[in-house]
């Protein structure tokens, strides 16, 4: 598709703009009229060139393919693009002020992003016994509706049954230990029960000992449930702000997949071991874009599947394959490298464009919302405001129209940890643009949303952090 110029390059990182630098091109043959002060273009006046004064597009901007930036305004009126860079200004030092007192926002009695490792509490309570029947029952229970959104692919129905069977802890028809100490864990933490709060470094500690034994027991199912187990255990980590014990069992859940996609660990069936793959691949590649690395799964993942967890797996692969191009398309590049970055971008975009038209109100909320992601960071280097713009309104919409579906018991609803970074990145945008809104349309769909999104404040760090970011934004609107 061809690529749109645009005002602002980003609410962000405007450095990562990809816009060509200013065509300071001089028009001969016809005589340049001698324009009174005032009358030339905001392009032209920027960049000191002399404008002829030709509307809807001047000489020099139609020339210098400067197209949407040449605008002539009267008297005191300020460009469209001049109030988005000031706005851009105001969310970028809002954000700073905002990651600065990032350190005094952790409530009492919650994990560290910076302490120590799990692996250091007490051997004697990470080898107790395993919860009784009853408590059990409460944790699984806990657990398993928030378990989509946690990576878990097994079967919950048969893991449930499984897990209650009146049969030993590493009995082969149970759950293997290690998938069982982390679903305790996690069903621990969505209980939201203060009386037991005390409780979860002990099976934090339990969790993490069990996974690392995973794979040298004898369980039959050990590789796939260390696995699972691994996934759990990254998604909890990460959860929590604590970003190094995250990229470790990541790590360690990316090794175990590999091996089983390749059939060379245990016996599965065929559909279990995709959702396998595709949930470890979305684990890779999202966490990639929020700690800016890059990862190896992406092209190995890459199949064209319009089953929820297929689109799910291409959404994931486009926004960390975006955010890596953007990442790298502000560095000065030899001229070869340069072209090679346009034409990645040129396939992002087609492969972008094919998943939207692919998705539909049945594609789960989390594909559609990094879908989107995607399109907000492939809008950079297109230096097309409206697109970014667009994607991040559709991310916002999403959310307004979220169907809160709360816990009988009053529990706060719980989503993945991952939305937190998509919906901080499409509020600056559309804070950015509120600038320029003039029907409030903007301010009332911004508004909306992040009244939603207020509802998942509390289940765990990184939401926290990120929704009182975005609702202090919205305040200073």
């Amino acid at each position: 598709m061809p690529r749109k110029a645009s005002a602002p390059a980003n609410a962000h990182a405007s450095s990562s703009s990809g816009s060509k630098s200013p065509t300071h091109t001089r028009v001969t043959g016809t005589p340049t009229p001698n324009l009174q002060r005032g009358q030339a273009c905001y392009s032209c006046r920027q960049r000191k060139l002399r404008c002829d004064g030709k509307k809807p597009v001047c000489t020099p901007c139609l020339e210098g393919e400067r197209e949407d930036d040449c605008e002539y305004l009267g008297g005191s009126e300020r460009p469209q693009t001049e109030i988005l860079q000031d706005s851009i200004r105001r969310v970028e030092m809002k954000i700073s002020q905002l990651e600065a007192r990032r350190g005094s926002m952790s409530p009492p009695g919650t994990p560290s992003s910076s302490g120590g490792s799990s692996r250091s509490e007490s051997p004697t309570m990470a080898r107790s016994r395993e919860p009784s029947l009853g408590a059990t029952i409460e944790l699984i229970d806990a657990f398993l509706p928030s378990a989509p959104e946690l990576g878990f692919f097994l079967d919950p129905t048969r893991f449930r049954h499984s897990a209650l069977l009146d049969l030993p802890a590493n009995h082969a028809a149970r759950p293997a230990p290690a998938l069982m100490a982390a679903v305790y864990l996690w069903g621990l933490r969505l209980s939201q029960s203060p009386s037991k709060a005390h409780k979860e470094p002990a099976f934090l500690a339990r969790a993490c000992e069990l996974a690392a034994q995973g794979l040298a027991g004898i369980h039959p199912l050990r590789v796939v449930h260390t696995l699972q187990a691994e996934i759990l255990l990254a998604q909890y980590f990460f959860a929590a702000e604590r970003f190094l014990e995250g990229k470790y069992h990541a790590a360690a859940a990316t090794a175990i997949a590999v091996g089983l996609v390749n059939g060379r660990l245990e016996s599965m069936e065929e559909s279990e071991r995709r959702a396998a793959w595709y949930t470890t691949v979305v684990l890779d590649q999202t966490w990639a874009v929020v700690l800016e690395e890059e990862r190896g799964l992406g092209a190995q993942g890459w199949v064209m599947d319009d089953s929820p967890l297929g689109l799910l797996g291409q959404s994931a692969i486009l926004w960390q394959r975006s955010s890596s191009l953007v990442r790298r398309w502000g560095v000065d590049l030899r001229r070869e490298e340069a072209q090679a970055l346009s034409v990645t971008l040129d396939e992002l975009v087609a492969l972008t464009d094919d998943l939207q038209a692919r998705l539909s109100p049945r594609t789960p909320f989390i594909a559609r919302s990094i879908a989107y992601a995607a399109e907000m960071q492939l809008a950079l280097p297109l230096n097309d405001w409206e697109r970014r713009l667009g994607a991040a309104r559709n991310i916002l919409a999403l959310v307004a129209d979220y169907s809160l579906e709360s816990p009988a018991d009053g529990r706060a609803p719980f989503v993945n940890p991952i939305l937190g970074p998509i919906w901080l990145s499409a509020v600056q945008v559309v804070v950015v643009s509120c600038a320029t809104d003039a029907d409030g349309l903007l301010v009332k769909l911004l508004r909306r949303a992040v009244l939603v999104i207020g509802t998942f404040s509390g289940t765990c760090v990184l939401l926290t952090h990120h929704i009182s970011w975005m609702q202090e934004l919205v305040a200073g609107i």
